[in-house]
């Protein structure tokens, strides 16, 4: 039997979590608000809402003077300082625009093993690992 990576076993665990009803799992819930969630990283990420720039580590664009709590905006925000005709990014944000586009606009890849379709063929080839390491443990 072929062992299964520990990031793939976090991943399937996580996953695994979508399935389930709120009531069959702990539920995180914030001490600010109604917001809750069935993972643990969300409620750290959200939690960053309630709290003042000076209560946090805020990341700082070296270009301008934007600023903000989360990591990913500033990755985010740092392609408008590039030139837009450095591939790498163009392939990023054709990627990303695709997440705004409804899904009868574009090609949908489709699990042959159950109902899931992503608009990313890069999501179905992780999505696949699922099945394949749940089929392990059978």
């Amino acid at each position: 039997m072929p062992s299964i990576r520990p990031n793939d076993r976090y991943y399937l665990k996580r996953h695994s979590l979508v399935h389930k009803d709120s009531s069959e799992v702990t539920m995180y819930k914030c001490s600010k608000c109604e917001f809750k969630t069935k993972y643990a990283k969300c409620l750290k990420q959200h939690s960053l809402l309630h709290k003042d720039s000076s209560e946090v580590t805020m990341y700082k664009c070296c270009k301008c003077k934007y600023e903000t709590k989360y990591q990913i905006s500033l990755k985010q925000h740092s392609l408008i300082h590039k030139d837009s005709s450095e591939s790498k990014y163009q392939i990023s944000l054709k990627r990303h625009s695709l997440v705004h586009k409804d899904a009868s606009e574009v090609m949908m890849y489709k699990c042959s093993q159950c109902e899931y379709e992503t608009k990313l063929k890069a999501y179905l080839k992780s999505h696949i690992r699922v099945h394949k390491n749940s089929s392990m443990y059978k």
